[in-house]
């Protein structure tokens, strides 16, 4: 009789049913939950609500049954967004920026504030893909399924207008919040603290300077002193308050005396009173008190691997240029600006493809854009841009949310070349001697054409097994497909990331030295190779596995690799080339 029933449950009227049991309410949908049940939703009064058929007996509850064998019910989640009056469109919408189940969702974050956060939502011409424009503001291409999503940053062509407007808004909100990024240390910091320098333009900004004159780092000693020498010009342009972390007379003696002049030279004045630490972390916003001494209370040095760090991270050495319109500037940059006449308006961003050489170029296999890696004619910096030929419309990308990891990947090689390019031509002289210095697995072949360097810690397998958890980055792969293709491949391992300023301790750093292990066991084990395939053997299965071989000559060339990846001497402090690991560096001496 059970199977009878259950048979006949397939054909069953489900309103009648409803009737028979006194329930009110019209049933919109059926939908089976497993072998054992099917769920009624009932729209009782515009609101919906769900009842439970058992399938064997055909009885009704208003619950889910206790020895349901499943999770999550999305049934469920309809019926709530349904009952919020959230559109099943924006419960996609959701779903792709924020990943998880609708449940978990509404316990996260209330969707209707999402719902609100949605300005406005667009088609973009001639495709099924549409502009979705947030409070934020930001703006993204998102596609007819709602799976897919893309941020533009900036847009040129036609259909551009509404993207460029957005990105204009965001980058004139990201101006006002600029001084939050280092102003707060500056409202910590005690007056008598700050030398004041006036300029010589009555209505021109402040500028703050982070000088140590003690420091012992070559690079940023000729930086510190190129800033000393144009002081004059950097008065034209800016009322300069200027915070000496360390003020030594001896040693660097000579950049003591220089900015000591300059302060009589143009009336400096300063507030009187101590120029201590502050003690009390509550006085304190965001200041890590990592010590009695500015160098600990800024960067937090001595105590990087402990649970007080400094204000900022190592990431910033001295000099630190602070402008609280736009924030940290690089010395570097800081000193080239310098160079442009005074009362020269920036040059307008030239728009449109006239502006840029195509280098390269390939196709989105799952959406209707084409990739291309632009040059810049002016500045020659490269940046990456996806096209739609139906809309007319170049645009960079920014974020992106669940692209098909075929493009995915494609995107991410594209980024990689341009930023490995923009990075190697800015700062060709340090990377130029640090290659020459570096001991590396040289894999060339015959007539190779190009040369490019990879730095990695441990090696490419091991950075391939870390990465895999979080973002595959293929480094393996790509090496074997540059030697493929005719290109020289030049390997530097480094060790343990315990030994680079940025490392922050996470998962897989500063629990030993087996990062260092793993490096001279690669190496010495790509030294001992005897042709081009077996060092490839090495590169592609040399990782954690395995006995650790630690002797020479890999324990001495990881060791020098090691030291010189941070050593100032070559300039390498300043171009912090540890941003830059597992990337395929183009050689500096090539177009």
């Amino acid at each position: 009789m059970a199977h009878l029933v259950a048979k006949e449950a397939k054909e069953i009227n489900w309103q009648v049913l409803l009737k028979q049991h006194h329930i009110p309410g019209k049933v919109v949908k059926s939908v089976d939950e497993g072998p054992d049940f099917k769920v009624l939703i009932v729209d009782h009064k515009g609101k919906w609500e769900a009842w439970w058929v058992d399938k064997q007996t055909l009885k009704l509850a208003n619950q889910r049954p206790d020895d349901y064998p499943y999770g999550a019910d999305p049934t469920y989640d309809e019926i709530w967004a349904h009952n919020q009056a959230i559109p099943t469109q924006i419960i996609k919408m959701w779903n792709l920026f924020y990943t998880g189940p609708y449940a978990i969702m509404r316990e996260d974050m209330d969707v209707s504030y999402f719902k609100k956060a949605l300005l406005s939502l667009k088609p973009l011409q001639g495709t099924d893909w549409q502009s979705a424009t947030f409070d934020g503001p930001s703006v993204w291409l998102i596609n007819a399924n709602t799976t897919q999503a893309i941020e533009v940053q900036q847009a040129f062509g036609d259909n551009a207008t509404l993207f460029n407007q957005i990105n204009t808004r965001a980058q004139q909100l990201d101006a006002k919040k600029a001084p939050l990024l280092f102003g707060s240390f500056f409202e910590a910091l005690p007056k008598p603290c700050l030398d004041t320098f006036p300029s010589t333009n009555p209505k021109a900004p402040d500028l703050y300077l982070i000088l140590d004159f003690a420091d012992s780092f070559s690079n940023l000693y000729q930086r510190t002193k190129e800033i000393l020498d144009k002081f004059p010009t950097i008065l034209k342009h800016y009322r300069v308050h200027v915070f000496l972390t360390d003020d030594v007379r001896d040693g660097k003696a000579i950049l003591s005396k220089s900015y000591h002049r300059l302060k009589k030279q143009f009336h400096a004045t300063s507030t009187k009173g101590s120029c201590d630490v502050p003690d009390d972390p509550k006085a304190v916003k965001k200041v890590g008190n990592t010590g009695r001494n500015w160098e600990d209370f800024l960067f937090g040095i001595d105590s990087k691997h402990n649970d007080t760090p400094g204000y900022i991270d190592n990431n910033n050495p001295t000099p630190i240029i602070y402008n609280p319109k736009i924030g940290l500037i690089k010395a570097r940059d800081f000193l080239k600006s310098l160079d442009a006449p005074m009362g020269d308006k920036p040059p307008k961003e030239t728009q449109g493809l006239s502006a840029y050489k195509v280098v390269k170029k390939a196709s989105l296999s799952h959406a209707p854009f084409q990739i291309a890696l632009l040059q810049d004619k002016q500045s020659l910096e490269q940046s990456v841009w996806l096209y739609s030929p139906q809309a007319k419309l170049w645009f960079k990308p920014g974020r992106v949310r669940k692209l098909h990891k075929n493009d995915q990947a494609l995107l991410n090689d594209f980024q990689e070349e341009a930023s490995g390019y923009n990075y190697v031509k800015a700062y060709a002289k340090p990377l130029k001697t640090f290659f020459h210095k570096a001991h590396s697995i040289d894999l060339v072949p015959k007539n190779a054409k190009k040369n490019f360097y990879v730095i990695t810690s441990a090696s490419p397998a091991a950075a391939d097994d870390l990465a895999y958890y979080n973002t595959p980055i293929n480094l393996v792969s790509k090496i074997i497909k540059k030697v493929q293709q005719g290109d020289a491949v030049h390997i530097i391992l480094v060790g343990s990331l315990s030994q680079l300023p940025t490392d922050d301790c996470g998962d897989h750093a500063c629990d030993g030295d087996e990062e260092t292990w793993v490096a001279q066991t690669c190496f010495n084990a790509a030294n001992k190779a005897k042709n081009m395939a077996e060092k490839l053997d090495v590169i592609k299965n040399c990782g954690y596995a395995g006995d650790y071989d630690f002797k020479d000559p890999g324990e001495s060339a990881i060791a020098d690799n090691s030291a010189n990846l941070t050593d100032d001497d070559t300039g390498m402090f300043e171009a912090q080339a540890w941003n830059h690991l597992n990337e395929l560096l183009p050689d500096p001496d090539q177009e």
